[in-house]
């Protein structure tokens, strides 16, 4: 039987990272104490079971499709997530999944930004249109995304990029210790990329707004007949001029969104490192209990940062 829902949270410190480990089918491998205790759950009721054990039933599942498709893909991805413990309290994380050998690895941090009080009221309002629209998850996922570029974000991972580096940098804060200046200076490329980007609108909707120009000269060279041959040759060179400024913007465009994805990646990389790096450090220092061996699982962890290290640098 599922546990019984309530409104009550299940309570975890922000110094606190947990992390689980699955298979390809998300059949749980291995975690660390924080996450079985968290979830409530003994270890011989967690290993072998569907990380699903833990979904809570608020969640909409357009997070879990995004979530699918992007580490079938061989690619990490970010996610607020509702999660359920066996007693029926919940608790949020933001939770990075990667691919990692055998399987998926799965590291959670406790989120407390603002945009993550803002998610929680658009995770609320999705839910409640796939439960009332009948929306298949696909769908949904759209939806979602729709909803992420109202806000700004040119795509998921330019969101999932941005929520990771926020959690971070509030969870330095909370635990009063410096952010990792990498993170800061990510930031700062983004901005001025973006404030190229919002230029180039700019200039590009004022060309449109003058497209009228050359139609009027157009006219006027008809009127006049052979002595608007003159008329007729400005109207041309305009149109040239105005295409050649065209091409250009759309090329610069182009680049700067390039920039953007490739700044959105190394933002979410490094700060993926970062956390793969800090919960092996407290897997380390874990005190070896009834849960998977540390033998086992700190050769995978220690290959699994080295390897997000290297993509970072």
């Amino acid at each position: 039987m599922p546990p019984e829902d309530t409104t009550e949270e299940m309570p975890f410190r922000f110094d606190e990272l947990f992390f689980s480990r699955t298979d390809t089918h998300g059949i749980i491998q291995s975690g660390n104490a924080v996450f079985q205790r968290v979830s409530g759950y003994s270890w011989d009721e967690l290993i072998g079971k569907a990380h699903k054990l833990v979904r809570h039933p608020d969640m909409p599942r357009a997070v879990f499709y995004l979530l699918w498709d992007r580490i079938k893909r061989g690619e990490p991805v970010g996610a607020y997530i509702k999660n359920r413990t066996k007693d029926g309290r919940h608790y949020w994380v933001f939770a990075v999944v990667t691919p990692i050998e055998g399987g998926f690895l799965s590291v959670r941090l406790k989120p407390s930004t603002a945009l993550f009080h803002n998610v929680q009221k658009e995770y609320d309002a999705l839910r409640h249109a796939e439960i009332a629209d009948k929306l298949a998850p696909a769908d949904s996922a759209a939806r979602l995304c729709e909803r992420l570029a109202t806000r700004g974000f040119s795509d998921y991972a330019a969101f999932m990029a941005t929520a990771l580096a926020g959690e971070v940098a509030a969870r330095d804060k909370m635990l009063s210790r410096d952010s990792d200046g990498r993170i800061k200076r990510f930031g700062d490329v983004l901005e001025c990329a973006r404030a190229l980007l919002t230029e180039a609108a700019t200039v590009s909707a004022s060309y449109t707004k003058n497209e009228r120009v050359s139609l009027n000269f157009q006219v006027q060279a008809a009127k006049l007949g052979e002595a608007g041959a003159a008329t007729g040759q400005i109207s041309k060179n305009y149109d040239l001029i105005c295409a050649q400024i065209n091409a250009s913007l759309e090329k610069f465009t182009a680049t700067a969104n390039d920039v953007l994805t490739t700044v959105n990646g190394g933002q979410f990389l490094t700060a993926t490192a970062l956390i793969q790096n800090e919960v092996l450090a407290l897997f380390r220092c874990e005190t070896a209990g009834d849960g998977p061996s540390h033998d086992g699982e700190i050769p995978l962890l220690v290959h699994q940062m080295n390897a997000y290290q290297r993509l970072d640098g």
